[in-house]
């Protein structure tokens, strides 16, 4: 399991448009991945693996691709900042990343002082001060750890988000249909070479590999701009959206090794993925699925971003609670109650936390942010992440 962390984005999918569009299956695909993230990096609790579920990243920058161009791009056309939007994005991502990110330091300080840590804390507080500016850290300045966020390691798909929402909002004036097409063909050439060179597209969570995270993002979230360009008007039914949510987790549990592993993520990705991602934001299933995948999309986020310091800390006190029994000699039961604790934790903390600070955060930073959530595309849009 080396893929450390992939990325989508909370609430449920809308869009501020003049007319309001819910993505509902997007939302169910996005919870969906969020799960399956979860049990990748905890495959041990369930007694199985999902072992193609790194690809979620992937697909996470395409819907945000989605998501974001319906939501902003008629906006920005129409005098919307470079500096608000910026900020819009920081605003949904930063609270939920820094109490995940304090998580981490305070389970590193106490594993360390509880005598059960090796190495040295001295780059904790660098670190740590790096983070809260959303900057990777240093490879080794955390107990030799050369993830490029070792104190929250999902948080470098969100870096990778930032950078391509910058990259977007200033490529807009010109981001003709042609030259949309150059920047996906160049993205693509990145992932061919990404996935030959580290043998898949496992890729931009570690510093050995972190040059593989730019063809990911690059292709993926541009994919998904183009994509919404051309949302066809007629709607799938019920039967089409979970058919999209069954296919994902088909392909996440898909097992490959060797030369298939490469072969297998490139399809996934440059063909798989672009197909799934539009049929999903064209079909929509009826109000209980509806409401069921509003509700998984809804704790996406939190799921994602807390899931890790989460684990840790699980790992660390029930051994100690149980006489030191391993969580995975408990598998799948650990595994369950795991994902039970972490989705109503998830709830607690979207509700209770990170909605109430983004709209203060949104009055208190931009006048302006005050007409846009009430549009509904802060806050309440159909972010991944």
């Amino acid at each position: 399991m080396s893929d450390r962390g992939l990325w989508f984005k909370g609430d449920e999918c809308v869009v501020a448009t003049a007319r309001q569009t819910r993505f509902t299956t997007l939302d169910g695909i996005r919870g969906v991945a969020a799960l399956s993230v979860v049990q990748y990096h905890s495959s041990d609790l369930f007694g199985i693996e999902l072992s193609s579920s790194y690809l979620a990243v992937d697909l996470f920058f395409m819907l945000s691709g989605i998501v974001l161009s319906h939501s902003y791009e008629q906006r920005m056309r129409a005098g919307l900042s470079l500096k608000s939007f910026i900020l819009a994005r920081a605003i949904r991502l930063y609270p939920l990343y820094v109490a995940g990110t304090l998580a981490g330091v305070a389970f590193f300080l106490a594993n360390h002082y509880l005598g059960h840590g090796t190495g040295s804390l001295v780059g904790l507080a660098p670190a740590l001060a790096l983070g809260l500016l959303f900057l990777p850290t240093p490879a080794g300045w955390v107990l030799a750890n050369t993830d490029v966020f070792p104190l929250l390691y999902p948080a470098w798909s969100l870096f990778f988000e930032l950078l391509v929402n910058l990259l977007y909002a200033v490529m807009l004036p010109v981001l003709s249909l042609r030259v949309l097409i150059l920047v996906i063909g160049f993205g693509a050439v990145l992932v061919v070479q990404s996935a030959f060179q580290f043998d898949g597209l496992n890729s931009g969570f570690n510093w050995s590999n972190f040059s593989g995270g730019f063809g990911r993002v690059i292709f993926s979230y541009f994919t998904g701009v183009l994509l919404v360009r051309f949302l066809p008007k007629w709607r799938g039914n019920g039967l089409c959206a979970a058919t999209c949510v069954v296919a994902l987790v088909l392909i996440f549990a898909a097992p490959m090794s060797g030369k298939y592993r490469v072969i297998f993520d490139l399809i996934v990705v440059l063909v798989v993925f672009p197909v799934l991602s539009f049929v999903s934001a064209a079909s929509e299933g009826g109000a209980g699925l509806r409401q069921a995948f509003v509700f998984i999309g809804s704790l996406s986020y939190a799921v994602y971003t807390l899931h890790a310091p989460v684990l840790w800390w699980l790992r660390g006190i029930v051994p100690r609670a149980l006489g030191g029994v391993q969580l995975s000699q408990l598998s799948p039961l650990s595994g369950l109650c795991s994902i039970i604790f972490l989705s109503l934790l998830a709830f607690m903390m979207d509700r209770c936390f990170d909605s109430p600070i983004r709209r203060r955060l949104t009055v208190w930073l931009h006048p302006q942010f005050r007409r846009l959530e009430r549009s509904g595309s802060i806050g309440r849009a159909s972010e991944p992440m």
